[in-house]
């Protein structure tokens, strides 16, 4: 489905429009990628864009990053992963952004996203997120030819969900139900799934784009849709005198650097 390097695009380019940039290949890591990481771009067109590349689930240093990030280059917007895009001017919406932020901070449990959620209201400075929500996955997904079955499947992949593991049936159940938001499933056996795909033992990378099977299949393909999402969302932020702090995974900066380094001046 992909080259090693390929020109991913959403649709279809008009004609003098500028092409899609060309992404790198999320798994072929280069020997100096050590996440978490903090690039800084300075545009060829006015402005700073601080992409701060996390690592998941690393709530010590690369929490404590963003809080050196904010106080040095205080930044007028920010932009978060895991929420959407789309719905970034709907109020309600930004106040369940902060809303989770409150609830993962009281409970002790604050991570990446929380962090710059809350250092954002704290500083009085915009904050929305760059992604697509999971009925947009779904529906790309089912879009580009994938039986929403399997789509679901790799998404309980990606979450890493253990089909053999007990006490699991509430979460199948939950994205079951996004699923259906698309097209109708009215149940689903992810045990059974998984055997038909990929046998009895539970590999968690075939829910990553560097896995192997369907699952991984339709995962990279949704990071490359993901990805192309993150470029638009940047491209209506930054501009002269602007300066745009994102929080997102390694690995999308990974993807985005080549064409992140050509609308740049310079990088650090």
């Amino acid at each position: 489905m992909w080259g090693l390097i390929g020109a991913l695009m959403l649709g279809a380019v008009p004609q003098g429009a500028t092409p899609p940039p060309v992404l790198a290949e999320p798994c072929a890591m280069p020997a100096d990628f050590r996440p978490p990481a903090t690039h800084v771009y300075r545009l060829k067109g006015g402005g700073t864009l601080v992409f701060v590349a996390v690592l998941h689930g690393d709530n010590g240093p690369t929490r404590v990053m963003l809080q050196e990030d904010f106080a040095r280059y205080k930044p007028g917007d920010v932009l978060v992963e895991g929420f959407s895009s789309t719905r970034g001017m709907d109020p309600a919406y930004r106040q369940r952004m902060l809303g989770y932020a409150e609830r993962r901070t009281a409970a002790g449990r604050p991570d990446e996203v929380t962090t710059a959620i809350t250092l954002a209201a704290a500083a009085g400075t915009a904050v929305s997120g760059w992604d697509l929500t999971t009925a947009e996955d779904y529906a790309a997904s089912v879009r580009h030819g994938f039986a929403i079955e399997d789509v679901l499947g790799a998404h309980l992949l990606r979450l890493r969900i253990n089909p053999f593991a007990e006490a699991n049936g509430t979460i199948v159940d939950a994205e079951r139900r996004e699923a259906t938001m698309v097209t109708p499933v009215e149940r689903f056996d992810y045990a059974d799934w998984y055997r038909r795909h990929y046998g009895t033992d539970f590999v968690a990378a075939n829910g990553t784009p560097c896995g192997t099977g369907i699952g991984a299949d339709i995962v990279r393909f949704e990071t490359a849709e993901r990805n192309h999402r993150l470029v638009t969302v940047l491209q209506a932020h930054v501009g002269p005198g602007k300066i745009v702090l994102i929080e997102a995974g390694a690995n999308h900066w990974l993807a985005l650097k080549p064409w992140l380094r050509s609308i740049s001046d310079s990088a650090t």
